[in-house]
């Protein structure tokens, strides 16, 4: 998986932001999406070689094969370039965790399938979530201080569709008539507490036993019979 969220062959006529579907009419519109497209491939690539620190606007240019100046007029600097990657990585994220949330099954194991997929996702792009984290602090998309626009509503929207899951168990008398948000927000930040073990951890933990552990953990003091083991 790459943090773009439109991959190659993809024929740039609709492309997703997030959950809106965009349609491309004209060429010059779609050649416009295929290049910055291109840019954000090109230095997504080269901060995992490079880091952040390292790579220069006119590292990106000549690994997308572009004039330093094209590069100017898609992003108007390095930081830019940067937050935009950041948010095009979550626009990928919400649409794959969307779709383990959308599986068949019950509640626990749409909630189980959400917990893997968001483990699995940061254990693929370590590097770029070092990088990613690393920045936090240059940069106006700190996701603990001060949260805006798109990456908050990316996050809001996730956060809703845990909470609906919850309702929904507790409503069916599968889980324990607590408070549907704080579980929401209890457990998703369970699931993200793996990016914090991977970027702390000199030895990588068994990714297995961590959501086999944290499984067990949270859904058998919510579920209603909670000798069933998840």
């Amino acid at each position: 998986m790459v943090f773009i969220a439109m991959t190659d062959g993809c024929d740039l006529r609709s492309i997703y932001m997030g959950n809106i579907k965009l349609e491309i009419a004209s060429r010059r519109e779609r050649e416009w999406y295929r290049h910055r497209r291109e840019i954000l491939s090109a230095a997504e690539e080269l901060l995992v070689e490079k880091g952040f620190e390292k790579t220069t606007m006119q590292d990106i240019a000549a690994r997308a094969e572009f004039a330093v100046g094209t590069i100017y007029r898609f992003f108007k600097n390095k930081k830019v370039l940067f937050e935009e990657l950041f948010l095009e990585s979550w626009r990928d994220i919400e649409t794959k965790l969307n779709q383990a949330l959308d599986q068949p099954g019950d509640e626990l194991a749409r909630l189980q399938a959400y917990h893997r997929t968001c483990v699995m996702l940061i254990v693929e792009n370590e590097t770029m979530a070092r990088i990613f984290y690393g920045q936090m602090a240059n940069f106006s998309i700190d996701p603990y201080v001060g949260i805006v626009g798109e990456f908050r509503e990316i996050m809001k929207r996730l956060l809703g569709r845990l909470e609906a899951l919850f309702r929904s168990g507790i409503e069916k008398g599968r889980f324990v008539d607590l408070d549907a948000r704080v579980l929401a927000i209890g457990f998703d930040t369970l699931v993200g507490a793996y990016l914090a073990v991977l970027l702390g951890e000199e030895k990588p933990m068994d990714v297995n036993a961590w959501i086999k552990t944290i499984n067990r953990m949270f859904f058998n003091g919510i579920m209603v019979h909670s000798s069933n083991e998840p």
